[in-house]
């Protein structure tokens, strides 16, 4: 059994705090910066949601949450659970406005990247380990 096979769980660890810094980057300016939640309800807006100022902060601050879940491995499954819909959402607006698909690889990493939490747990090391 070589090295990597015995710690093989450091590679799960790795792509989770990966996904959840590219979550945590995708929200930061919207925390951070009112403006930018503001033309965040603008582009929902544009799309079409209902309630747009409503949508934009359930989006940035359930995004942030599931996040951070995911970062220390609590609650992995239903924090990606939630991702994974957020994600689903996201991809079909990119598909209905008729991105290219470049334009989507940064939700896509995501989406798949929570099946993958959502289907294995959050690996270790983490709060609530799997496998």
């Amino acid at each position: 059994m070589n090295l990597f096979e015995t710690k093989q769980h450091f590679g799960i660890f790795i792509y989770r705090i990966f996904i959840s810094l590219q979550i945590l980057y995708g929200v930061q300016d919207n925390i951070l910066s009112w403006s930018r939640m503001l033309a965040f309800r603008d582009y929902l807006l544009s799309q079409g949601f209902p309630i747009p100022l409503t949508s934009a902060l359930v989006s940035v601050y359930s995004q942030l949450i599931a996040c951070f879940l995911l970062l220390i491995g609590y609650k992995t499954r239903p924090a990606a659970a939630v991702l994974v819909f957020h994600f689903i959402i996201a991809v079909g607006v990119h598909v209905l406005s008729g991105d290219a698909f470049p334009a989507m690889i940064p939700a896509l990493n995501i989406l798949f990247g929570c099946l993958l939490f959502l289907f294995h747990g959050s690996g270790r090391p983490a709060v609530e380990p799997t496998n």
